[in-house]
């Protein structure tokens, strides 16, 4: 979870969710006395951020994706629009801007239910494995013409 709200709401709402509450502020993703390694495990180690800003947010994508992890961001502001570009998944919540809704890959026209949340991994992997289909098919094709 990234959010720019306090620290004590973040972990409050993380609570709610059920999630740990390992949440930390923004302030120790930029160190210049620490190594991007470091960063980098912190990230990966915490259940989320709290004071964050546009920039920390598409940092927290990069150095995930640096590590080979896939990274799914959720956002509906101007400010969300470079994470959720950066992200291997950008997901704009109903009532975005146009600028989240242009950076997104997923767009949600209305408000989702948990169910529905619930399913995104397995509707992303469909997604992945008809692109994926597509462009063999389009290789093939394109092979066999020539």
């Amino acid at each position: 979870m990234i959010t720019g709200d306090q620290q004590v709401i973040a972990k409050e709402v993380a609570r709610r969710l059920g999630m740990q509450r390992t949440i930390l502020d923004a302030s120790l993703l930029i160190n210049p006395l620490e190594s991007e390694e470091t960063i980098t495990e912190r990230c990966i180690a915490a259940d989320g951020f709290a004071h964050v800003i546009p920039e920390h947010k598409f940092r927290v994508v990069e150095l995930l994706q640096n590590k080979g992890i896939l990274v799914a961001m959720t956002g509906d502001g101007v400010n969300d629009a470079p994470a959720l570009k950066k992200a291997n998944v950008g997901i704009a919540v109903h009532g975005c801007t146009d600028a989240a809704r242009a950076a997104a890959d997923i767009v949600f026209v209305c408000v989702c239910s948990p169910l529905e949340y619930s399913l995104l991994p397995e509707t992303y992997m469909v997604f992945q494995h008809t692109t994926i289909w597509s462009q063999y098919q389009e290789h093939w094709i394109t092979e066999c013409n020539q």
